[in-house]
């Protein structure tokens, strides 16, 4: 069962995308922290990086995995290279912070294998290193005899990025205003929300008022001046008092992306009073329920 365990992690940290920075052959000058010669960067989704070292005697390898944060999960293993059934060299791995912390360790990767294998999960945000050493020097200084060829292959997988609610701030009516005055019902939609994550929104319409009384609506199919809360698209009556200074509705909605987060808003539909001289609307507030019947 543990080898199973072992081999599985190996597969699964071969088999992410490798990135473009993949690592290569060891360098001499990586033995400390402060010298660690290769840097690994943080990519904006999973990626592996796989390269050949090669351990000697009082040998450790360093890797950078340059800036973290929390939540971000490293996933490393060791694969020797030489010996009788890729035998040697009996490796130790380590995770250690910038200030020489070490953070995770494993030997055998369960005690099958000489090579080794482990997951850490970043708690704080910083820079980390995976380190690489031979047997018998668990503090990662050199204190070793063990020499040959290994693979290391390291996985960075980011913490998910926080849902971003959508902007309603831009949010306008189409249409922004209706003519004729037939007194017919006139679909009005919302546009001009965005996401900044690109996440699909689905919209509500949650109130429809207006700034003027409603109009008699007996013998038409709907009821008020203003239908639709609830759905997605409102609907509201292409009329305006005769006396006032043009009809404004004020339609009320949320917009939600599909993680749960939202953001609410009202636009306004002019209902000019004609098309000479007063076809502007003034908004005189939201004072009638526009879904309201007459009695």
């Amino acid at each position: 069962m543990r080898k199973l365990i072992f081999v599985m992690l190996l597969m699964l940290l071969t088999s992410a995308t490798a990135g473009a920075g993949t690592i290569v052959d060891d360098e001499s000058a990586n033995d400390l922290i402060e010298t660690a010669g290769i840097q690994i960067p943080r990519e904006a989704n999973s990626s592996a990086y796989v390269g050949d070292f090669s351990l000697m005697p009082e040998d450790v390898d360093f890797v950078g995995l340059g800036p973290l944060v929390a939540g971000d999960v490293i996933t490393a293993a060791t694969t020797p290279l030489e010996g009788s059934g890729f035998s040697a060299p009996d490796t130790l791995l380590g995770v250690f912070d910038a200030a020489g912390n070490r953070l995770a360790f494993n030997d055998d990767a369960g005690g099958l294998t000489p090579g080794s294998a482990l997951a850490f999960e970043v708690l704080a945000a910083g820079d980390y290193f995976v380190a690489t050493t031979g047997y018998g020097d668990p503090a990662f200084e050199g204190f070793h005899n063990k020499s040959g060829s290994y693979a290391l292959t390291i996985s960075l997988v980011p913490v998910s990025a926080p849902n971003t609610p959508p902007d309603c701030s831009t949010a306008v009516a189409t249409p922004e205003e209706l003519w004729p005055l037939d007194h017919k019902m006139a679909d009005v939609s919302i546009a001009g929300i965005t996401d900044p994550d690109g996440d699909p929104v689905a919209l509500t319409i949650t109130s429809i008022f207006q700034d003027e009384p409603l109009v008699n609506s007996h013998g038409t199919e709907s009821c008020g001046d203003g239908a639709g809360v609830g759905t997605e698209m409102a609907s509201v009556r292409a009329a305006s008092n005769g006396a006032g200074d043009g009809r404004v509705y004020s339609i009320g909605f949320t917009a939600m992306d599909d993680g749960g987060e939202e953001c609410s808003g009202t636009v306004a539909v002019c209902v000019p009073h004609d098309r000479g001289g007063n076809d502007t609307c003034v908004d005189q507030g939201p004072l009638f329920d526009s879904t309201d019947c007459d009695s």
